[in-house]
């Protein structure tokens, strides 16, 4: 599972280095914890005897009792889970592997929320000390880039959609909506 601007390219690269023969792959991008559609089609296409293998055990779900229970619902159906960095398996029976599975999932979780805890924390201080996280708001008195947004403008009273725009200015498309929205504002 990745977000829109990650790639799984270094993911798949350690599959094929320990020699996992690839059949599909299947990316799940912006997922909820609650809602992951391409997870869940995944799992439906599975059968008795396949072998699901992910290069992390986060990778395959978010959060400690959504990834137990997405795991569980494999074994029962007697689909083995392995993951390749924690190098385990669900095939393993014993209480022992069951224990460190969980265990593992568990670290996980506490490590996205410690994550979470810290950046929230970096983003009140900050607002303490009178700066705003994320990145710094346009200076439209700039003369830079007033220039810019003045482009945009003009390029989109020609007629051309966002995505052609972002290319001809360089720049991702996310961008030339907030500089267009600029551009609203500024009327």
């Amino acid at each position: 599972m990745s977000t829109g601007g990650q790639s799984v390219d270094n993911q798949v690269a350690a599959l094929m280095a320990a020699g996992i023969p690839i059949e599909d792959i299947y990316v799940e991008v912006e997922s909820t914890r609650r809602e992951q559609p391409v997870r869940d089609r995944l799992a439906a296409s599975l059968q008795a005897g396949d072998e699901l293998v992910v290069w992390r055990l986060d990778r395959y779900g978010r959060g400690v009792v959504g990834m137990v229970t997405a795991i569980e619902a494999l074994r029962a159906r007697g689909v083995v889970l392995r993951s390749l960095t924690e190098g385990l398996t669900t095939d393993d029976s014993t209480a022992v592997g069951r224990l460190v599975l969980q265990i593992l999932l568990a670290v996980g979780e506490m490590e996205r929320d410690l994550i979470r805890e810290r950046t929230l924390l970096g983003l009140a201080r900050a607002r303490s000390q009178g700066r705003r996280g994320g990145r710094p708001r346009m200076d439209t008195t700039n003369p830079r880039e007033a220039g810019r947004l003045a482009r945009v403008a003009e390029l989109r009273a020609q007629g051309l959609g966002v995505g052609e725009i972002a290319r001809l200015v360089e720049r991702s498309e996310r961008t030339v909506h907030r500089w267009l929205a600029a551009v609203e504002v500024g009327r």
